[in-house]
């Protein structure tokens, strides 16, 4: 169901002159930028979507460069990349993944590029970041179930790259 409502919300982003302003609330967070879907249109995509709005929330995420590399140990988004058909530049970039190993100091990763249109999800417990290109930029839609925000907190936990020129080995920050 999340993947049609994702469909369903970036048809919506398409029609609208400021897709942004779908969005409230913008905040930085861990190197990009995320703002939840305004409460009228999230409530008509729940009904529409049968999604439990008190245990998910409808966010978009931009990022420009390399975020912080960081896990959530609850919430599961599936994501939806935007690109010229939602009024926003094609992809340029992706998102690194990993496994956590409890018992390993350091931890891989690796990128996964995106091209708009695609669906995918990262699993709670995935260690993740997200990277646009030098010049480029990286729009996405989601759903994340349960919220990994609440008030002001985020279930976050951090990860430090080992090299930031090469993201592709992290620890956990201290």
């Amino acid at each position: 169901m999340s993947h049609l409502m994702l469909e369903s919300l970036a048809r919506s982003i398409g029609r609208t002159a400021h897709p942004e302003l779908l969005f409230t609330d913008w905040q930085s967070l861990l190197g990009f930028k995320i703002g939840w879907l305004q409460p009228t249109l999230a409530k008509r995509l729940s009904g529409d979507y049968q999604i439990d709005l008190n245990s998910s929330e409808i966010i978009m995420m931009q990022a420009t460069g390399l975020t912080e590399c960081h896990q959530h140990t609850i919430g599961v988004t599936t994501f939806m990349v935007l690109g010229p058909e939602q009024g926003f530049s094609e992809p340029k970039g992706g998102t690194y993944l990993g496994d956590f190993d409890p018992l390993s100091a350091e931890q891989d990763l690796q990128l996964n590029r995106h091209r708009t249109g695609e669906i995918f999800t990262v699993p709670a417990g995935k260690i993740h970041a997200f990277a646009a290109d030098p010049g480029g930029s990286l729009t996405l839609i989601g759903i994340v179930q349960p919220k990994i925000r609440t008030g002001d907190e985020f279930d976050v936990v951090p990860f430090k790259y080992l090299d930031p020129s090469n993201p592709t080995r992290v620890r956990l920050a201290a």
